[in-house]
């Protein structure tokens, strides 16, 4: 995701350098992060004023909200002051903030505070006469929307043009494209919306629902492989309840179903939760809402596309870009499966509603030009399908253009679809990472699914939700028997004995298991320290376990926490909080950290710096 949180300082920044207070400031503290730490300490003082400076994390957290209707507010500051207001970041921006000069600042540690920021200070507003058009800047950030980054599309490339591609290994490849390819016209994309719309949704009872399964039974009445489903007998044995929140128990029958917000389908297995899904979709199509429905699975993904389309609903898959070819691969595979006994399975009758979605062919590759019998095809990574062609000029600078052939391109028949498409199929590993195209903006699919879609379906709800849960998860633990250690080495082994260790051929497996391997050296080498037992025999390994148990018991943390607790227990602080009286010893070990230990953090898989000592003979 891509949006454009620094353009609200960028008239701030240019009357700062003309003015030489950028070149006052910049010793101390550069000046993008005086503007962010300002429009923290603004929020603070318009919206919880006389807080502590520290209750800044908490909110933008969601933690402590400055009271009710302002989510919007802090959602805007939260992302106009990006990495300033990341963890321990915040405290040391505003130690830094402190040291700039006091008429250039807007705001003030209050009277009898120490010279640092402590976890009870609290700044006040003093005003400024320079750059008096900021107060007026931090307002718009905070009231505005941040809007997202757009970006100039290409034109396809014309018949006739000479083009040219850098492939993978860095070799480049030249081709012509054919002159008898018609023009291709620029392709539809979805745009950036300044706030989110969505159809209201209709008010349904149990006679929709069946009046629904009817039109779909006589739909697939023709359907070779759906025609026994039977929707009105499924719907006709469903027995619903619905909530009472008044009297805190179950009301028989259906009753007015709507959702606003967030509705929960439950139920025994086999009770009807993915028919009522089903008919749900089709109930909302029918009414002119586009709906998202979530699977746990790509195969699960197309064979729901196969279904609503078999209904005359205009349903695509999203798949990911990279694992496309895998997918389509098992798709085939498992189509056309020949069992042991060898006996050939029959082909599928009819037309497969599917199979435009799973052919993995790049109509380029016919035009690129052979080093050896043959030409090596594109990979994934290859294709350029946008931004990648280059017109083959002799000049420094070459236009970029798009392939001429996405109009009718079979990889990409889903996408051509999108922007018309009534159902969007995805599983949640594709709404969050995969990119969204054609798109004039740079994010993952999770974000025009809550421009364009009026309605998100989750089935197999506890499979979905827990792929979810883990793209959410803060922190899980490292070490333990199913931690993120272990887990992550078998699925890795386990991959590379299924593909005959295929992936160790290619640049980016081998520093991938270069990184393994520092990841297991690591742990081979602190995690003994932690569990070193202090005497012999069982009274040693139970104080070693006393010991592994203190330090876990802290909670998850970083590298960049690790050492700063060195660096400060090197200067004899043993506290967690800093207090006033301590205030210089805590001011040397940051100096201290930010010239010995910053750069293992920002570079961990970097050489060390040639002066640093090894912690540990």
């Amino acid at each position: 995701m891509s949006r454009d949180i620094e353009g609200w300082f960028e008239a701030l920044e240019k009357k700062a350098s003309s003015s030489g207070v950028a070149e006052t400031i910049k010793p101390l503290l550069s000046i993008r992060e005086f503007f962010r730490v300002e429009l923290g300490l603004f929020f603070l003082s318009e919206y919880a004023p006389g807080q502590p400076a520290t209750l800044m994390r908490k909110v933008l957290d969601g933690y402590a909200l400055p009271g009710a209707g302002n989510e919007t507010v802090v959602r805007n500051v939260r992302r106009r002051m990006g990495p300033t207001a990341r963890g321990g970041q915040w405290r040391l921006r505003l130690n830094d903030y402190c040291k700039v000069p006091a008429h250039l600042r807007l705001f003030e540690l209050d009277e009898g505070a120490g010279p640092r920021v402590v976890h009870d200070s609290v700044f006040r507003r003093r005003g400024s006469s320079t750059l008096p058009e900021r107060e007026q800047a931090y307002r718009d950030a905070m009231s505005l929307p941040v809007s997202y980054k757009v970006e100039a599309g290409h034109d396809p490339a014309a018949p006739g043009m000479r083009v040219q591609l850098k492939r993978a290994d860095g070799s480049i490849v030249r081709f012509r494209i054919p002159d008898w390819l018609e023009e291709a016209a620029p392709e539809r994309r979805l745009e950036p919306k300044t706030h989110r719309t969505r159809r209201p949704f209709p008010q349904l009872t149990e006679d929709d629902f069946r009046q629904a399964a009817k039109e779909m039974d006589q739909r697939l009445s023709t359907s070779e492989r759906y025609r026994t489903e039977n929707f009105t007998g499924r719907v006709g044995r469903m027995v619903f309840s619905r909530t009472d929140s008044e009297a805190g128990c179950l009301t028989d029958g259906l009753g007015i179903f709507t959702i606003d917000g967030l509705a929960h389908v439950v139920g025994l297995m086999n009770s009807g939760k993915t028919t009522f899904n089903d008919v749900l979709v089709k109930i909302c199509t029918d009414r002119g809402l586009r709906v998202g429905y979530l699977v746990s699975s790509v195969g699960n993904a197309l064979e729901k596309v196969r279904f609503f389309r078999s209904l005359g609903i205009d349903a695509v898959p999203l798949i990911g870009h990279r694992s496309r070819p895998a997918h389509t691969e098992r798709y085939w595979d498992d189509l056309l499966y020949v069992p042991d006994n060898g006996q050939a399975p029959p082909l599928p009758d009819g037309n497969d509603e599917v199979a435009a979605f799973t052919t993995d062919i790049c109509l380029l590759d016919s035009l690129l030009e052979p080093s050896g019998p043959v030409a090596t095809p594109l990979s994934m990574d290859e294709r350029p399908c946008r931004d990648k062609l280059r017109v083959d000029t002799s000049g420094k600078r070459t236009p970029i253009v798009d392939c001429p052939l996405l109009a009718v391109c079979p990889a990409q028949a889903a996408v051509r679809r999108i922007t018309t498409a009534q159902v969007w199929v995805a599983t949640p590993a594709a709404l969050l990472a995969s990119r969204a195209e054609p798109a004039s903006y740079k994010t993952q699919w999770v974000i025009p699914a809550q421009h364009e879609l009026d309605l998100l379906v989750a089935d197999e709800a506890d499979q979905v939700m827990t792929q979810f849960d883990k793209a959410f998860m803060h922190h899980e633990p490292l070490t333990s028997p199913d931690g993120w250690s272990s887990r992550i080495a078998l699925a890795w082994h386990e991959g590379l004995a299924r593909t005959w260790y295929r992936p160790m051929a290619d640049r980016q497996g081998l520093r991938y298991q270069q990184y393994a391997t520092y990841h297991a050296q690591a742990l081979a080498g602190l995690l003994p320290l932690l569990m070193k037992p202090s005497a012999e025999g069982h009274e040693g390994a139970q104080a070693g376990g006393e010991l592994l148990e203190e330090i876990t018991a802290d909670g998850p943390f970083s590298g960049h926490t690790l050492l700063m607790r060195l660096a400060r227990a090197l200067h004899g602080i043993t506290s967690r909080v800093e207090e006033q009286h301590q205030s210089h010893l805590w001011e040397r070990a940051e100096e201290y950290f930010h010239t010995h230990f910053a750069r293992l953090v920002e570079a961990p898989f970097g050489s060390p710096p040639a002066k640093s000592c090894p912690v540990m003979p």
